[in-house]
């Protein structure tokens, strides 16, 4: 079943293991970059008050910005018999806001998304291990899909890499297909340099 996911808690310090854990799947199953989202945290810092931890701020932001991409109003959780299966981080993409050069590794993720802008933007997605085969992917991609519906938006995007080519077979099969390409910078940790592919849903 999908669930809508509430506010969280704070994090004690003993499930930061198999956070990192679960971030490294969405990374190994969908070709999804997490590290992009715990780069964000470092900009949570910029705001911190004096003695006050980024991620204070962050969790802040995820229970109460609903105009944050992380908002916890963005997210659906696939469960199974109470089993938490995976979830799924979906939303309108808006216009890029950042007026500095990005980075050379996001400089082609961000043109990918100024082409996206206006669309419901798949933007994590992952299942743990035991769930994964079983439908659970297309059961996630068809929750995002409803919600993009019920907003009236005309297209369903996402990203993934070219080293990837599972998760791309995936989308493939349900219904979407590559709308552009932008090469990708390898940068420590991540994958071989590629390229990123926007691939999008006609929803009209």
């Amino acid at each position: 079943m999908i669930v809508d996911v509430e506010a969280a808690r704070a994090v004690p310090r003993a499930e930061v293991g198999p956070i990192k854990t679960t971030l490294g799947r969405v990374k190994a199953e969908f070709g999804l970059h997490p590290e992009h989202l715990i780069a964000e945290t470092a900009l949570w810092g910029v705001d911190a008050a004096p003695g006050q931890s980024k991620f204070e701020v962050g969790r802040s932001i995820i229970r109460s910005n609903s105009e944050h991409p992380a908002w916890f109003g963005n997210w659906r959780v696939a469960e199974l018999n109470g089993v938490l299966a995976g979830a799924v981080n979906s939303y309108v993409l808006p216009a890029p806001s950042r007026t500095a050069p990005p980075a050379p590794e996001v400089k082609g993720l961000n043109d990918l998304k100024t082409v996206a802008t206006g669309t419901w933007y798949i933007a994590s997605a992952a299942l743990h291990p035991e769930h994964q085969g079983k439908g659970f992917g297309e059961f996630l991609l068809a929750e995002a899909e409803t919600l993009a519906r019920t907003a009236k938006t005309s297209q369903l995007t996402l990203m993934v890499g070219s080293f990837n080519e599972r998760a791309r077979r995936l989308y493939l099969r349900f219904g979407f297909a590559e709308r552009a390409k932008r090469p990708f910078t390898a940068f420590p940790g991540s994958d071989a340099p590629g390229e990123w592919i926007l691939m999008g849903k006609d929803l009209a």
